[in-house]
């Protein structure tokens, strides 16, 4: 059993606001003009992810459990960021630049999490 189902519905649904959270501020990472506010966002987007990960540590969740949920995540954001490269008309071109960018932003949120698993 995951450790979502696991958790009682009051606690699914904080971590749930703080994955849209993680995501809105991902979305808004990616979709920034210029580095500055990029990068504005996408640290806003780690400390969320930081708090996920000291979240399922004070669970008593272990880093394997943890990143397996964090996980959970990645999947579906990838798949909408695929359908919305479609709905823009991009080129292969970029969207494969697109795609690239989000896996590298979430390879730093997942560096987050366990961050703060590890000091939650």
């Amino acid at each position: 059993m995951s450790l979502l189902a696991r958790l009682p519905e009051a606690d699914r649904q904080l971590f749930r606001e703080r994955g849209r959270h993680m995501v809105e501020c991902l979305l808004a990472h990616l979709d920034a003009d210029a580095p500055a506010p990029a990068m504005a966002n996408l640290h806003e987007a780690a400390g969320h992810a930081a708090e996920y990960g000291a979240s399922t540590a004070a669970l008593g969740a272990s880093l394997s459990e943890g990143v397996q949920t964090f996980l959970r995540f990645r999947a579906p954001f990838i798949a909408e960021l695929a359908a919305t490269a479609r709905k823009r008309g991009l080129d292969t071109r970029e969207a494969t630049g697109l795609l690239v960018d989000a896996e590298s932003a979430f390879d730093e949120l997942l560096l987050a999490f366990m961050e703060g698993w590890q000091h939650g």
